[in-house]
């Protein structure tokens, strides 16, 4: 039986909603299905969603404020590095980098402007928070609608920007293990937002704009970089295809964008190259990508772990299995809307086993719809998708632009997780890395799939709405995940801006020695002796303001990878540090356990012991059990400081 489409008042009044006509013919177009048959809500007031968001935001960063760093592990270069910048010393020639320029140089600035300190790197961070949830609200509600879009930015405060889901720190927007990647973040959505602004061939300032975000986003790690530039090679090839005969104002606008995006790499080597050589310059620039060309970094244990091909197979496997159980709630709110619709009570049994099979399949009640192991399948998907589509339509006419730009967006989404493709989570790299991919999903889910699933019967608001309900059930189990990490941080490390809060005694007793390191150092080390922290913990250099005399400020197994132990502990040894201190650091998971081994940090250690000796110690001795301790050495000399302030 043909379906008959709703009249204009009908479609506007249903529910109480007051939904535009408007937004279902755009919505009909983009999907190249009769939508006017069915009435979805979508206004949902033009300042309730920014409101709610405004509120969420406020909340979040009051109640997470403080903790979102980790005290020893890599939060600590985050600002150790601008503050050695700010007092004068270069990137790459006094400091050892292995990423771009561009971050490090912005937070030194801020440090200029608003002054040295943990409260100035994180004000900032939490404006570029705020910036990119009104760039991609503004993004989604331009598509789609304002309900989707205030879901799709919700999930993004919760699981991402604000979240404390591992029991180390800086996984999250404000207090980042690194800038580069947060920034690039904000850098690449600015960028394919400015790219999609305008019609083909408008505003060649925005072109020129979106080309100094992509410069921008050189300068700092290859995994955003190899994402975005995906996203806009494939919107420029869309944009070709789709422009016809006037190739001339394409050609225009993407030439504005490389001559700008090349100026800021450009003028990045210029400015490097006048405090040191021209190839020091462009090695600095080349950032991250040298070390990936001219190191074996990429296969270390846990790199491989992080991907997922530690374990490939079973990591398969587990996408598969998760793939499925969404597959089988996804049809059982289909079920459900059906059942409302026409009346099947076959319908709602059936959804009712597929749920308990969904739960009982995976163990646990959530995720039902937001699981991180699904999200490589549905960008693939979506992929394929528009891009069938958009080959479809070629053999009739020119595709829709609307399609262009969605695969753009799904293809960044899909590369930004390549770096996990196999492991994909939200918790540790998964805060920035699984962020587009999520909220595409999101935007999928409640906004694209329920009119699409359930056109048969005239249906898909039921299904919406349950659909959306899932998405704020598997919100809440991920709020109170963070929030349990989050109230264990009761001790308030550091002074004034620089107060961070640790875990109390009660939770773990690692932040506790470091709190007494910290205070042993501020009053029993001269503010003028150069201390040196192994193997990570450049935290303590910051918060103590003491300088390392060297440039290497981490000796993870990464860094010896890339910068040779043997060049490390020369560096040592023509500009000794007065002060050594030791934490202890399980690096299990890079395949070896404790800095010191015969296959890590052997010869550094063995200088070490032989060039200083032990002037307090706190907790268990470092680096040889599963217990905590740190070590205050001193270097062997007639008259050192220590002496000196016993004898006064």
């Amino acid at each position: 039986m043909s379906r008959m489409p709703l009249k204009p008042s009908t479609v506007s009044s249903g529910m109480g909603w007051r939904t535009s006509l408007r937004s279902k013919l755009a919505r009909a177009r983009f999907l190249g299905h009769d939508m006017t048959t069915i009435s979805i809500p979508k206004h949902v007031g033009r300042l309730t969603g920014p409101a709610v968001l405004a509120l969420l935001f406020t909340a979040l960063a009051v109640s997470t404020w403080g903790c979102w760093p980790d005290l020893l592990i890599d939060f600590g270069r985050e600002l150790y590095v601008p503050w050695r910048l700010a007092e004068g010393s270069v990137l790459y020639r006094d400091i050892a980098y292995f990423n771009g320029p561009l971050s490090p140089y912005f937070n030194s600035w801020l440090f200029r402007v608003a002054g040295t300190s943990f409260r100035t790197i994180t004000s900032a961070n939490l404006v570029l928070a705020l910036l990119l949830v009104v760039i991609v609200y503004r993004q989604i509600v331009r598509w789609t609608d304002r309900l989707t879009a205030t879901l799709a930015c919700s999930v993004m405060l919760i699981v991402f920007l604000f979240a404390h889901l591992v029991a180390i720190g800086g996984y999250n927007f404000i207090s980042p293990y690194s800038h580069e990647l947060t920034h690039g973040m904000v850098l690449s959505v600015l960028a394919l937002s400015l790219m999609t602004a305008d019609h083909l061939g408008t505003a060649n300032w925005k072109a020129a704009a979106a080309g100094v975000c992509w410069g921008g986003v050189v300068l700092g790690k290859p995994e955003v970089l190899l994402a975005l530039t995906g996203g806009i090679g494939l919107l420029a090839v869309g944009e070709y295809v789709g422009h016809g005969r006037a190739w001339r104002g394409w050609l225009g606008r993407w030439a504005v964008f490389c001559l700008a995006g090349c100026g800021v790499i450009a003028t990045a080597a210029l400015l490097l190259a006048t405090r040191m050589p021209l190839r020091d310059a462009l090695l600095g620039v080349a950032g991250g990508w040298r070390w990936m060309v001219t190191t074996d970094v990429q296969n270390q244990v846990f790199y491989r772990a992080v991907t997922g091909l530690n374990e490939p197979w079973l990591n398969l496997g587990r996408m598969a299995l998760s793939g499925i159980t969404v597959a089988m709630v996804l049809v059982a709110v289909v079920l459900i809307d059906r059942s409302a619709k026409v009346g099947s009570r076959r319908s709602a049994a059936l959804a009712s086993l597929l749920v308990v099979g969904a739960i009982g399949m995976r163990g646990q009640l959530s995720p039902m719809v937001l699981d991180p192991r699904v999200l490589p399948l549905a960008m693939i998907a979506l992929t394929i998708s528009l891009a069938a589509l958009i080959l479809r339509s070629l053999r009739r006419s020119v595709p829709k632009r609307e399609w262009i730009i969605w695969m753009a967006w799904a293809l960044f989404a899909l590369l930004m997780l390549s770096k996990m493709l196999l492991a994909p989570r939200f918790r540790h790299y998964g805060f920035a890395l699984a962020m587009p991919a999520t909220v595409l999903c999101v935007v999928l889910l409640v906004y694209w799939l329920p009119p699409v699933l359930c056109r048969r019967w005239r249906g898909g608001r039921l299904c919406m709405s349950v659909l959306i309900g899932l998405c704020i059930v598997d919100l809440g189990f991920v709020w109170h995940a963070s929030e349990m990490v989050v109230r264990m941080k009761g001790l308030v490390v550091g002074s004034g801006a620089d107060r961070i809060h640790g875990y109390d005694a009660e939770s773990a007793r690692r932040d506790v020695l470091l709190a007494r390191t910290v205070n042993a150092i501020k009053t029993g080390v001269p503010a003028d002796a150069t201390m040196l922290v192994l193997p990570e913990g450049v935290m303590l250099n910051y918060l103590t303001r003491r300088s390392n005399p060297t440039p290497y400020i981490n000796f993870m197994p990464p860094e010896l990878e890339m910068f040779g132990q043997r060049r490390i502990l020369h560096a040592m040894q023509a500009n000794p540090p007065d002060f050594v201190v030791i934490a202890h650091k399980d690096t299990t998971d890079y395949g070896v356990r404790f800095f010191g081994s015969p296959t890590y940090g052997q010869q550094i250690m063995q200088w070490v012991n032989q060039h200083y000796h032990v002037v307090e110690a706190f907790g268990a001795e470092p680096l040889k059990s599963e217990c905590f301790g740190v070590e205050l050495l001193e270097r062997n000399a007639k008259h050192s400081y220590l002496s000196i302030l016993n004898r006064r």
